[in-house]
């Protein structure tokens, strides 16, 4: 199972039980909560039911950097400006909520010789 934009907290809530309920094995977590121009999708009560609730079921998420910075409360420029090892330590954040694996995609990294 892959999961999207999931809009509100009651959303969040539904599916993260029904995933415990069939026991899903797999599940990808993909954190939808920030638009291209950089405009939170979620209500901040719908990110906290996202870290509490989904990502302890996740198999994989993946993140890019807008939302990597939403889930761990920081900025974009905290992790940008410390380049792979930003996104290294990100990762290893995140993990810590309990997913399996993440993937933090760096797209909007500035080019870097890295």
């Amino acid at each position: 199972v892959k999961t999207g934009m999931l809009a509100t907290p009651e959303i969040v809530e539904t599916v993260a039980a029904k995933l415990r309920e069939y026991r899903v094995p797999n599940v990808v977590v993909d954190t939808v909560m920030v638009a291209k121009g950089g405009a939170k999708l979620l209500v901040d009560e719908a990110v906290q039911m996202v870290k509490s609730k989904l990502l302890p079921l996740a198999t994989v998420i993946t993140p890019n950097l807008p939302e990597t910075a939403c889930l761990l409360g920081t900025t974009e420029e905290h992790i940008a400006d410390q380049g792979v090892e930003g996104m290294k330590w990100a990762a290893q954040e995140l993990h810590k909520m309990g997913p399996k694996h993440v993937l933090v995609k760096g797209g909007h990294l500035p080019s870097s010789e890295e």
